[in-house]
């Protein structure tokens, strides 16, 4: 989830782990220690998701962090069904995180490089498989369908531009990275707040995401690694910029 998991738990506790849902990972005996004994999987975050609430966990006590180039994974072949479920595992379990970690980083500004062991690998381009159309066709009915919901959730001046961009046609479609953060800055707000049921919240999320994903893919189709690696900063950078705006909507009355 390059364009929501990495760039928000790096604006938001300051660690620029590229994987903080790594299914491989090791941690010391004291973090393990640590980890128990603060009873986190007592807590919805760390039931909801172990591996990044390892991550998170780690970040927010100041542990040593670092991360290792394992190589491409083989792609994703989840349905509608399974991506709801991967969300609430990882964004589910960052945005309940937030709550209890507040002292921590709502003070935490811009990030910090983390050590990273072992050559990078060159990633295959996937996106000439991907389906746009698929992917404007479930954003656009998404905002279509969900605009009661996504009206309880996100400001009225959002909702208008989230069913302005989903009538565009596909080759004049964006989700600017802008729009993009402050929606995702607005979610994690509502879920703060339980504006309404927060497993609908979630929910809620995934046309949004495969939106800004046409984007990503759209932008990236002749890009080279570089390319890629150039935008994804850009949107980190636009997350990290952007922080005071989650703190300003965490404290209002919305």
């Amino acid at each position: 989830m390059r364009n929501l998991l990495y760039p928000m738990t790096r604006s938001i506790y300051g660690g620029r782990v590229r994987e903080p849902y790594g299914s491989e990972f090791a941690i010391s005996g004291r973090l393990a220690s640590d980890f128990l004994n603060g009873g986190i999987m007592n807590q919805d975050w760390g039931r909801m998701g172990p591996e990044i609430s390892t991550t998170i966990f780690a970040l927010a006590g100041k542990y040593r962090v670092c991360q290792s180039f394992l190589g491409a994974k083989q792609a994703s072949t989840r349905g509608a069904h399974d991506v709801v479920a991967v969300m609430r595992r990882t964004v589910g379990a960052l945005f309940a995180s937030l709550d209890g970690n507040f002292s921590f980083w709502s003070t935490v500004t811009g990030s910090q490089p983390v050590p990273c062991l072992g050559a990078p690998v060159e990633v295959p381009d996937e996106s000439a498989r991907i389906n746009r159309k698929r992917l404007l066709d479930t954003f656009a009915s998404g905002v279509a369908q969900l605009e009661p919901v996504l009206g309880s959730i996100l400001s009225p001046w959002l909702v208008a531009e989230l069913k302005r961009i989903a009538a565009l046609p596909i080759d004049d479609f964006e989700y600017p990275a802008e729009l993009w953060t402050k929606t995702v800055f607005e979610f994690a707000a509502s879920y703060h707040k339980s504006t309404i049921n927060r497993d609908h919240i979630i929910q809620a999320l995934v046309p949004l995401y495969r939106g800004r994903s046409l984007t990503f893919v759209t932008e990236n189709r002749d890009g080279s690694g570089d390319d890629i690696e150039r935008r994804e900063e850009s949107l980190c950078t636009d997350f990290e910029r952007l922080k005071p705006y989650l703190l300003e909507i965490w404290a209002d009355g919305k």
